[in-house]
């Protein structure tokens, strides 16, 4: 992986304590869980503000043609998830999915804006589509 500066170094990911809400602690803990996600920014929400969770996805330092095919997979995985939720009768209505991939960047940003009161809702949908994504991917750790 060459580095963020474009010099040949080779780079790890390094789990660093950092403060976050309380209420959306174990949804970020299950997205850091999914191969290729680094979660960028987080916040519970409250009664009248939505929780909202920023992630970049892709674990390369250039787009190649499995990188496109892993987040598309993944966008698959969470919105097959997020319907066979609906279908089971929790509404999960969502403010805004996005997905930001500008030139310049090498990794998408996806934003996922929800009331707070389904937190635990769309926790259970991520670790839906990690098993998923363990189960029909090599790409992606298996846990």
């Amino acid at each position: 992986m060459t580095s963020s500066s474009g010099y040949p170094h080779k780079q790890v990911p390094v789990r660093v304590p950092i403060l976050i809400d309380t209420g959306i602690k174990r949804l970020v803990e299950e997205l850091n869980r999914l191969d290729g996600v680094r979660t960028l920014s987080s916040c519970q929400g409250s009664k009248d503000v939505h929780s909202c969770v920023v992630l970049e996805y892709g674990d390369s330092s250039r787009v190649t043609e499995e990188s496109y095919t892993d987040l598309c997979a993944f966008l698959f995985h969470f919105i097959t998830c997020f319907r066979d939720c609906s279908n089971r009768g929790w509404s999960g209505e969502f403010t805004d999915i996005s997905l930001e991939w500008s030139g310049e960047k090498v990794h998408p940003t996806i934003r996922i804006v929800f009331p707070s009161e389904y937190i635990k809702g769309v926790t259970r949908i991520i670790t839906q589509v990690r098993k998923r994504l363990s189960h029909g991917s090599t790409s992606h750790r298996q846990q």
